[in-house]
């Protein structure tokens, strides 16, 4: 048997919670693997939190509100979908605008709302960025072109980790 595939979905908590559940929903017909990582700590290591609640993704959304950029919590997590570890290979990546940070086209999109390190892979190539769509064949598009790009394009993780407060995301 084919164990399900899995996308991780980073996001502000609680702000952001609303729209994770959605995208959800979205995909729940897609035999995605669907846990839950809101408790990260932030005493946990990146490879911690990879091995442990990133681990079966193959492709991490980020969804991007107006306060997204500064979370070092999202930080945290989009560096250690990126990791490659004993274990686990790294994710792919793609980021969804949310309409609450909405400029209409994600070419639009003022660069201080995008995490910086979502921001160093589409400059790379290797993530793309989207406007929000509830409309599941067009997610599933993003998704399957983000596990493409996984296994054809190098993740660029270089940046340091930001420091600060912040919060949680989902495993779905």
């Amino acid at each position: 048997m084919i164990s399900p595939l899995g996308i991780h979905i980073c996001y502000l908590h609680p702000a952001d919670e609303d729209y994770a559940l959605r995208l959800r929903q979205l995909m729940r017909g897609d035999c995605l693997r669907f846990s839950d990582s809101s408790g990260i700590g932030e005493d946990q290591s990146e490879v911690n939190i990879k091995d442990n609640q990133i681990r079966n993704a193959v492709a991490t959304a980020v969804l991007i509100g107006p306060r997204t950029a500064a979370s070092c919590m999202i930080d945290r997590e989009i560096y250690a979908s990126l990791l490659n570890t004993a274990r686990y290979l790294h994710t792919g990546l793609f980021g969804i605008l949310l309409p609450s940070c909405s400029a209409g086209s994600p070419s639009l999109a003022k660069p201080e709302i995008v995490p910086p390190r979502l921001a160093d892979n589409l400059q790379t190539g290797f993530a793309d960025l989207y406007q929000w769509r509830e409309d599941t064949s067009v997610v599933r598009a993003w998704f399957q072109r983000a596990v493409r790009k996984r296994d054809t394009i190098l993740p660029n993780n270089r940046r340091g980790l930001l420091k600060q407060e912040t919060h949680h995301s989902v495993f779905l």
